[in-house]
């Protein structure tokens, strides 16, 4: 990853001890990049930024508003953004007909609304190159039992992303996906 020192990358989702968020932050700053970790949780996001020598911003991926200051504040204080990576979540797991209309708003916020509009803000200040990265799940693609929202959430936005690659490769925007399977976090534990 030595091609990354020096660029400045947000990592959104990185406000749990453990989760996938805070371990990409690491890895990218141990490589040289200027991280900014963003997440819903004051403390957490604090401590590492101070370990990772970097930036953190509170940001909830329900809010538009709050994507939009994220994205200002890493612009602000590092003035480019190069890569921005999206590693929110909410592992519902509750039956088809059981999920609540409140539930199922939620969880499209959150992990379609709020990564389209991460997108939107991204490709507006990204000029003439970036990389954009969602972290979606393997779950996207196959079968699994009570993860209805969750799973049809994750292939909605996989899809979005594959029209943001082709109209923004041009730009020389990358825009990607990545669905891991099973990993130990906090969100598989709940």
């Amino acid at each position: 990853m030595n091609h990354v020192a020096g660029k400045v990358v947000i990592v959104a989702g990185a406000a749990a001890a453990g989760n996938m968020g805070q371990g990409i932050a690491r890895r990218f700053a141990r490589a040289g990049a200027r991280v900014v970790v963003a997440g819903r949780h004051e403390k957490p996001l604090k401590e590492l930024a101070a370990e990772i020598n970097g930036a953190y911003a509170l940001c909830d991926f329900e809010k538009k508003a709050d994507i939009d200051a994220l994205v200002a504040f890493a612009l602000q204080r590092f003035g480019r953004i190069d890569v921005g990576i999206n590693c929110t979540g909410w592992g519902l797991l509750k039956p088809f007909e059981a999920t609540t209309e409140e539930e199922l708003r939620r969880m499209m916020d959150l992990q379609f609304k709020g990564p389209f509009q991460f997108m939107q803000a991204l490709v507006k200040v990204m000029g003439r190159g970036g990389s954009i990265i969602m972290i979606s799940s393997a779950t996207a693609t196959i079968m699994l039992e009570h993860h209805a929202a969750y799973m049809g959430t994750k292939a909605g936005i996989d899809h979005v992303v594959r029209c943001v690659a082709n109209e923004f490769g041009q730009k020389g925007i990358r825009a990607n996906s990545i669905s891991p399977g099973v990993t130990e976090t906090p969100m598989a534990g709940d």
